[in-house]
């Protein structure tokens, strides 16, 4: 399962790659949103608050804006 997460995610951004800096690193942030996704995953089985979660993912997604043009 972890590997056709892995694959869906490398396929999304690669087919995005337009919108990030020529130098961004497409398996690293792959491999950073398989283990931001796992680590989410994670936490809302231990019972971690939604909010918490949504920061998490807030989070993640302003690392992203780092990679955009």
């Amino acid at each position: 399962m972890r590997r056709k997460v892995y694959a869906t995610i490398l396929m999304k951004l690669n087919s995005n790659k337009t919108h990030l800096k020529d130098t961004a690193d497409i398996p690293v942030l792959a491999r950073f949103y398989i283990t931001t996704l796992r680590g989410l995953a994670s936490q809302a089985a231990d019972g971690i608050p939604s909010d918490e979660l949504y920061r998490v993912a807030d989070l993640s997604l302003e690392l992203l804006e780092v990679y955009r043009k």
